[in-house]
């Protein structure tokens, strides 16, 4: 009998000790168990059981370029505590955000910026901005892409093939007679916008615009609305003619545009970031592109604008949108 005590006490240890040593992922803010449990959930239905029990989703503020950050050596999600990160985030987007880094810090997978045959990425584990990757109005692209996440030997989707028949479904060679463009002048901007016949490449004249100082960025603008016959998933294109005085600074001219619902935008496309426009040079094409067409959009809006830290003169003619089939 002398025996049994110390043998008793020694497994009452050893389970208590056992207990303490049990995991269970961490939440720094109890909104982040939601993308979690979505996550689990998401690989679950794709028959898919991924370890989280020593998952840490914590806030950082040393993020100074991304909104998140998944390792998975260290088991661990950084959140951004930037104004303009989590807290201004769609759900999509938090979900979207929180996908991304928990398929770095729990499936280990690294950045992939291979695209499909349309232009679109092949995985959302792309490096860079994944904001809009889908909406609440495209399923079918959210389902391909949460496929894909669990299965990077997913097939390639039938929307993400090239799409090469073009219709026009906007022109304007920027005629003086039926000119329907907006000049938009920011508060605090000191840029002009006018209708010129000085430099242009058809019709006579383009729409002419001029920084001479460091300002708020003002705009030309063009409505669409509602949008012609285009249909889901098909591929839009902008092109722009625009020629260049002496544009230094900033991120110069920028050629863009934006796609609405009736209740919020749904896409932005620029060449902000991406295509530097500056210097001084002849009547030059500029394109954009939206692999994917969102049938919710109820009106389009074509945007010509110069970057307010940006100097210079621009001219712009011969503005195309052509949707291809």
């Amino acid at each position: 009998m002398k025996n049994k005590l110390p043998f008793v006490l020694l497994v009452i240890l050893a389970v208590t000790c056992k207990k303490e040593e049990s995991t269970a992922p961490v939440f720094e803010d109890p909104t982040f168990k939601t993308y979690l449990d979505r996550f689990v959930s998401e690989a679950n239905a794709r028959g898919f059981n991924p370890d989280v029990s020593l998952l840490r989703i914590i806030y950082s503020d040393t993020l100074n370029y991304y909104c998140g950050y998944g390792v998975q050596v260290a088991h661990q999600v950084q959140i951004s505590t930037r104004a303009t990160c989590w807290a201004q985030l769609s759900d999509t987007d938090k979900e979207i955000l929180m996908f991304h880094e928990l398929g770095h810090a729990v499936l280990g997978r690294n950045h992939d910026n291979a695209k499909l045959a349309n232009g679109d990425y092949k995985t959302m584990m792309f490096a860079g901005s994944q904001f809009g990757l889908y909406v609440p109005e495209t399923p079918e692209r959210r389902k391909y892409y949460l496929d894909e996440l669990f299965n990077p030997s997913t097939p390639p989707p039938s929307w993400g093939n090239i799409k090469t028949t073009p219709t026009i479904v906007f022109s304007d060679t920027i005629n003086y007679a039926s000119n329907k463009w907006d000049f938009v002048q920011r508060a605090g901007s000191y840029q002009t916008g006018v209708l010129s016949a000085e430099k242009f490449v058809t019709a006579g004249h383009s729409l002419k615009m001029n920084s001479p100082s460091v300002s708020a960025f003002s705009y030309w603008a063009y409505l669409i609305a509602p949008p012609p016959d285009i249909k889901e998933g098909d591929r839009l294109v902008l092109s722009v003619k625009v020629r260049l005085e002496g544009v230094s600074g900033g991120n110069g001219v920028i050629v863009a545009f934006r796609g609405d619902s009736d209740s919020r935008t749904l896409y932005l496309q620029t060449t902000q970031g991406s295509v530097p426009i500056l210097g001084t040079a002849d009547f030059t094409e500029y394109r954009v592109e939206l692999p994917y067409y969102i049938n919710a959009t109820s009106r389009i809006i074509i945007y010509l604008m110069m970057d307010g830290p940006s100097q210079g003169t621009a001219y712009f003619d011969d503005i195309t949108l052509i949707k291809y089939e």
